[in-house]
């Protein structure tokens, strides 16, 4: 299974790039990909209040764990992956803190520390690949994690690093309608399944 996680200022109602996601690479993909919309989230609360941020950041946390517990209970030998984007990248690098234990983990432009140490977390994730852009024009905001502006500043072999040409936005409008670089996420969520 992959879960597939938006960021901030996500309205499903609006726009759902994460269904859009899950519909357009369902027939491509031997994973199950699963949607995790947690909704709306203001992006100028997250920036503004910590307290705030961590709320959301641990009720996803809880999530992801709820999620790998009853997969589990189906098939105890079961992978569990995520493609995050902007505060995913948050969630994640909290869930890998607190021992949480992924196949492949992948990134857009996340709001995750960018001296982030995966050699710390190596038995919890088989392959990650982080996708960042010097044109993401959301992330500079994002004081507590740049890694998606930046890319992952502490190497490590099993961590890709992989700039794009993208802004934040066009990420979220049009990704992956891009053929190539859809095909190229179906590979990295694959990865090892």
């Amino acid at each position: 299974m992959c879960v597939v996680l938006h960021g901030i200022e996500y309205d499903p109602a609006v726009v759902s790039w994460v269904d859009d996601f899950v519909i357009d690479s369902a027939h491509r993909i031997d994973v199950e990909l699963f949607p995790e919309v947690y909704g709306y989230v203001s992006g100028w609360k997250v920036w503004m209040y910590p307290d705030h941020r961590r709320e959301i950041v641990e009720q996803e946390v809880k999530a992801l764990k709820r999620l790998k517990s009853r997969l589990l209970e189906w098939d105890p030998s079961a992978k569990f992956s995520i493609l995050a984007h902007s505060l995913g990248g948050t969630i994640v690098e909290e869930a890998l803190k607190q021992d949480f234990v992924f196949e492949n983990v992948i990134i857009f432009m996340g709001a995750m520390d960018e001296n982030f140490n995966w050699h710390d977390h190596n038995t919890q994730f088989n392959q990650a690949y982080i996708w960042w852009s010097k044109k993401d024009e959301k992330l500079d905001m994002a004081y507590w994690g740049q890694q998606g502006l930046v890319g992952p500043q502490v190497e490590h072999p099993r961590v890709a690093s992989i700039e794009t040409h993208w802004t934040h936005d066009e990420f979220m409008d049009r990704w992956y309608l891009n053929r190539q670089t859809h095909n190229t996420i179906l590979t990295q969520i694959e990865g090892s399944y």
